[in-house]
C-alpha cells in the first residue's frame, strides 16, 4: 500500500474542488441574489450580515478574519485525522506512534487557539460595530 504523505492530504481537496465545484461556479446567480443569500447565511451562521456604511467595513474585516480562522481550523482537523490514521496504521512502530501523538496534541492545541481567536474576534467586532453604529 502506498504511504500517505502530508502532500496528498492537500491534493485531494483541491482535486475535489475542481471536480465538484466547477459546476456550481459556472451556474452562479446574479449579484443581487447572491447578496441576499449571503445575508441569510451570515445571519444563520453568525458570521455577520451584509451591511453598508461605517459599520460595514468592520463587519467585512471581521468576516474575512473569520474565514481565515475557518480555513486554519479545517487544516487543523485534517492534521488531526491524518495523525489518527497514521497512528492506526503504525503497526506497532513506536517512532510513528510517537510522531502521531505529537501531531494530535499539536492539532488539538491549534483548534483551541483557533476557537479562542474566533470568540475574541467576534467579541471585538461586535463591540466596534456597536460603538460606530
Amino acid at each position: 500500500m502506498k504511504n500517505i504523505t502530508q502532500k496528498n492530504i492537500f491534493i485531494f481537496p483541491l482535486i475535489s474542488f475542481f471536480v465538484f465545484g466547477i459546476k456550481n461556479i459556472t451556474q452562479a446567480a446574479p449579484i443581487d441574489d447572491s447578496l441576499d443569500k449571503l445575508d441569510k447565511i451570515g445571519g444563520i451562521s453568525g458570521l455577520g450580515k451584509v451591511t453598508t456604511g461605517d459599520a460595514g467595513i468592520y463587519d467585512k474585516i471581521g468576516a474575512v478574519i473569520n474565514i481565515g480562522l475557518g480555513v486554519v481550523g479545517i487544516i487543523a482537523v485534517a492534521y488531526l485525522l491524518f495523525a489518527g490514521f497514521r497512528w492506526i496504521t503504525a503497526s506497532g512502530n513506536e517512532q510513528i506512534v510517537k510522531e502521531s501523538k505529537d501531531t494530535i496534541r499539536n492539532a488539538i492545541i491549534g483548534l483551541v487557539i483557533v476557537f479562542s481567536s474566533f470568540v475574541i474576534v467576534n467579541f471585538v467586532v461586535v463591540r466596534v460595530i456597536e460603538a460606530v453604529g
